[in-house]
């Protein structure tokens, strides 16, 4: 008895040790909500908005320099994102979309619910892309 119970117990510190994690699986991004304007974000950031089907979600991005941005849908398939200038420009992202944004500019990020959608929250990726602003296109 005491070899099975001495062998349950190496073999639960094994399991244990092995299912550790150390390194970041991207669970270290940070979430900012649409709660506040979200002024100069780092390098790679998830922005949070709660979807309502009777409006739109709205949050505000400030970026502290011209750079190359993916960003990309991770829930809310099929809701509608959008990103809007000041000058009421907009430009629809379906997906996934890599765009040149100026830095201090204002843009308005919109998602509103889809009509398969059945959850009410929506994330979307954003990741400083290694590219030269000036030579990239498309830009918004």
């Amino acid at each position: 008895m005491k070899k099975f119970i001495w062998f349950c117990i190496v073999a639960l510190s094994i399991t244990f040790i092995a299912c550790s994690k150390d390194g970041d699986d991207g669970n270290n991004i940070p979430i900012y909500s649409n709660a506040q304007d979200i002024i100069n974000p780092p390098d790679t950031f998830i922005l949070y908005m709660p979807l309502r089907s009777y409006s739109n979600s709205m949050a505000t991005l400030r970026f502290d320099t011209n750079s190359v941005w993916k960003i990309s849908k991770i829930t809310g398939q099929s809701s509608n994102f959008w990103i809007q200038r000041a000058d009421s420009t907009q430009l629809i992202i379906r997906d996934t979309l890599v765009l040149g944004l100026q830095g201090n500019t204002v843009y308005n990020f919109y998602a509103i619910l889809g009509s398969n959608e059945s959850k009410n929250k929506f994330f979307a990726k954003f990741e400083k892309q290694p590219v030269n602003y000036s030579t990239f296109s498309p830009k918004f």
